[in-house]
């Protein structure tokens, strides 16, 4: 493995699972773009003023309600902070429980989906037969009788005129070339 191949792995790495270190190369590289400092001179800098700067930029742009969460999270005490986590762990493993058991009913053939839909009920009277059902829809296509009413005819389309011009003359002649940069048409 050479050099740039271990730098991509943990700049991935650092990505995906970020540590301390890969945290504060990222709040580095925020300072040095938000205030055009170049990066190693950020280094230099104290870390609180960075760091500082960094979450202020953060919750400055955070809708309301994010900002009210973590305004929640912050000042929680030791207590509750360790009942909240608590909480959270036991809700993880009842949703973890639940899909192992799904996928165990899955993996068992026990679970195929969702239920079927159910057919509407249709009372005996609007039952047709299929010959009668036949019968009417070729009488409805042949502009016939439907179940002895006559069909009302369609009420014919508007006339759609498409004039663009005021004299009914050539677009073009009138307006000229469409093209900005096309030379003007001789008179």
């Amino acid at each position: 493995m050479d050099l740039f191949e271990a730098l991509q792995i943990k700049a991935l790495l650092g990505v995906l699972h970020p540590d301390d270190d890969s945290l504060l190369r990222h709040i580095f590289r925020f300072y040095s773009k938000t205030f055009n400092v170049p990066l190693p001179e950020v280094d230099a800098l104290p870390l609180e003023d960075v760091v500082l700067a960094y979450y202020e930029e953060f919750f400055e742009h955070l809708p309301d309600e994010d900002r009210a969460e973590f305004k929640e999270l912050l000042t929680e005490s030791p207590e509750e902070r360790k009942a909240r986590q608590a909480a959270e762990k036991v809700e993880e493993a009842a949703d973890d429980e639940f899909y192992a058991k799904l996928n165990k009913e899955v993996a068992e053939g026990v679970s195929k989906g969702p239920p079927k839909e159910k057919k509407r009920f249709i009372p005996p009277q609007q039952k047709m037969s299929a010959t009668v059902r036949t019968k009417a829809i070729k009488d409805a296509i042949r502009g016939g009788v439907l179940e002895g009413k006559p069909q009302p005819t369609p009420a014919p389309l508007p006339e759609i005129h498409m004039d663009f011009s005021k004299t009914g003359g050539n677009l073009q002649e009138e307006v000229g070339d469409l093209d900005p940069l096309a030379p003007l048409p001789k008179k």
